[in-house]
């Protein structure tokens, strides 16, 4: 991981800022800026859940194969609930920051998860 985020971790946060430039241009255009605060939110959500899916897969590798498949499943649990609890407090808030979380939650995924097969190909070639 320490390598990836050396290699594309100043890539992922200048497409995040240019991403996030352009919905709060769009947030302010609409008197909606609040919901800045909400897409930033998921961004942190993503973030949190993409790292604590690397360190359960490194620390997986080190057990024995039933003990790993346990552990892989407890922390898959573990990440969902974290996840239900956001979604679950955006939701209690309003639908509308529901929606900017979730937003920002996958513009993050899909920004990570791209520069991760970017990476594995770099690296194989």
């Amino acid at each position: 991981m320490q390598d990836f985020m050396a290699a594309r971790g100043r890539i992922i946060i200048r497409t995040i800022a240019v991403i996030t430039l352009i919905l709060g241009l769009g947030l302010y255009v609409k008197s909606q800026l609040y919901l800045l605060l909400a897409v930033i939110g998921g961004y942190l959500t993503a973030m949190y859940y993409v790292f604590m899916l690397a360190a359960r897969l490194q620390k997986t590798i080190l057990y024995l194969p039933n003990k790993a498949k346990q552990k892989a499943w407890m922390g898959t649990i573990m990440r969902f609930t974290m996840l239900l609890l956001v979604l679950l407090l955006a939701v209690k808030l309003s639908i509308t920051i529901f929606f900017a979380v979730v937003i920002g939650f996958f513009i993050m995924d899909i920004i990570v998860f791209i520069n991760i097969i970017i990476f594995s190909y770099n690296k194989k070639t």
